[in-house]
């Protein structure tokens, strides 16, 4: 059973918020530690940060959520131009282009 008062689902991905009352974590916690903010935010069983109200929690879970997407769909460009710059070589009649690999372009 899920200790998250709050629960996300972004992509695919669950992110979760936990009420740590009193500093202390829920009693089916297994981390031994003591929270030094009210409420503990996570993605996918890791930790992302610690916030003092609920309002400022979910806004770490936003804002964490749009940064790694942006991350993830900025790396995703960058792979498929490799991939069409690849597959336009491999297109041309000449099979003898693939030289052009070694090459520094």
């Amino acid at each position: 059973m899920s200790c998250y008062i709050e629960t996300f689902v972004i992509d695919g991905t669950t992110y979760g918020i936990e009420d740590y009352k009193d500093g202390r974590p829920p009693e089916d916690h297994f981390m031994a530690d003591r929270a030094k903010k009210r409420y503990k935010c996570w993605k996918g069983g890791c930790g992302v940060g610690d916030r003092d109200t609920l309002e400022q929690a979910r806004k770490l879970i936003y804002d964490y959520a749009q940064l790694y997407l942006s991350t993830e769909h900025c790396k995703t460009t960058l792979r498929l131009q490799s991939l069409s710059k690849t597959l336009s070589r491999l297109g041309l009649d000449d099979v003898f282009q693939l030289a052009q690999f070694v090459k520094r372009s």
